[in-house]
């Protein structure tokens, strides 16, 4: 069974409980294969079943929460830091396990003949 959601809408979060109760197999696809910083890829290690929530990813994975209990992954000048996660290596190592990247140039095309 293939699903192809958008993590942040009701339905996403409905197909999602759905998918991970059932034994079937979910298929999570993404437009850019470069994210901003390891939080926006917090949703494909759930799917993976490598943490139980993002909760969870944040709980476990980032050293520094500002006074709202934010996490902070920024350095002093707005950079995004890898250094702000516990164990960036362990995350890297998981999404090389869960990822396929396709180059879409090498996709087959129908000719319109």
């Amino acid at each position: 069974m293939l699903a192809v959601f958008s993590y942040y809408s009701r339905l996403a979060a409905a197909c999602y409980s759905f998918f991970t109760k059932s034994q079937s197999t979910c298929i999570a696809l993404t437009e850019s294969a470069i994210s901003n910083s390891y939080l926006d890829l917090a949703p494909y290690l759930v799917m993976g079943g490598y943490y139980s929530s993002k909760t969870d990813f944040i709980r476990q994975q980032i050293k520094w929460f500002d006074d709202y209990h934010n996490p902070v992954i920024t350095d002093n000048y707005g950079n995004i830091s890898r250094f702000a996660f516990r164990d960036p290596d362990l995350i890297d190592r998981q999404l090389q396990e869960i990822s396929v990247y396709r180059s879409m140039t090498q996709l087959p095309c129908s000719a319109s003949s």
